[in-house]
């Protein structure tokens, strides 16, 4: 097999700025496990799943304050729970 390279001519090239890094994670098998079937129980790989639980952790979604009044039979108070599981009462 013949090589020629051109050793003389440098050819430069812009970087690719949307180059993505791949990160090693080690966990326990049954923490593995878990998030296995979180994923699957949204139709996503174990990938696109960290990736998106990551995002959400570091950028979280601002919502504006909103305020609910609401009553029910016994009188007692009402609690709201968000989709992030956080609870507001």
């Amino acid at each position: 097999m013949k090589e020629d390279w051109d050793f003389n001519t440098t050819v430069r090239r812009e970087g690719n700025k949307k180059t993505r890094v791949v990160v090693s994670v080690a966990m326990g098998r049954e923490d593995f496990e878990t998030l296995t079937r979180e994923a699957e129980a949204h139709s996503m790989p174990v990938s696109t799943y960290i990736r998106e639980a990551v995002r959400k952790r570091v950028h979280p979604v601002q919502v504006d304050p909103i305020q609910v009044t609401a009553g029910n039979s016994s009188g007692g108070p009402l609690t709201v729970i968000l989709e992030d599981g956080r609870r507001v009462d």
